[in-house]
């Protein structure tokens, strides 16, 4: 999806529910340009969308599926900021979704869809295994009658 298609589902959210959800956020608003984090193929995954007070500060974001076989348009409401600057200042940086939105990491000069092969913790600096992703249909057809049964 094209992020200004993302943008438009993120303002929707933010008028319409979490300006709501959220009194302190009144004031507050929506980045016009989104954070990208990518997938473990280097693939655009999620465009986390800011939530901007008048002072500047980041105090919450609306994150939005960057492809449509990944579900609902808006994935997640996050009632914290997060600060990239000084991640960002270290040059060509690329977020990777390791768990999203509780965690992550960041690679260097990673292609688009091109796999990414090492990335770092935020926190820590420490190199992080990237989780490599099965859709439902290719984990499913790989189960066999036990394993189905015990998910129901």
């Amino acid at each position: 999806m094209d992020w200004r298609v993302a943008r438009a589902f993120a303002v929707f959210e933010f008028e319409l529910s979490a300006k709501s959800a959220h009194p302190e956020w009144g004031s507050a608003k929506l980045s016009k340009y989104p954070v990208v984090v990518y997938d473990g193929l280097g693939n655009p995954k999620y465009y986390e969308f800011p939530v901007v007070s008048l002072e500047g500060k980041a105090i919450g974001a609306v994150s939005v599926v960057a492809q449509k076989k990944d579900g609902m348009s808006v994935s997640h409401i996050l009632e914290y900021g997060r600060d990239y600057r000084k991640i960002f200042s270290r040059g060509n940086v690329k977020l990777v979704a390791l768990n999203y939105p509780n965690s992550i990491g960041y690679t260097y000069g990673v292609s688009r869809g091109a796999p990414v092969r090492e990335v770092r913790s935020l926190d820590s600096g420490e190199v992080i295994e990237v989780p490599i992703e099965v859709s439902w249909v290719e984990a499913l057809s790989r189960m066999d009658i036990e394993d189905l049964y015990v998910l129901g």
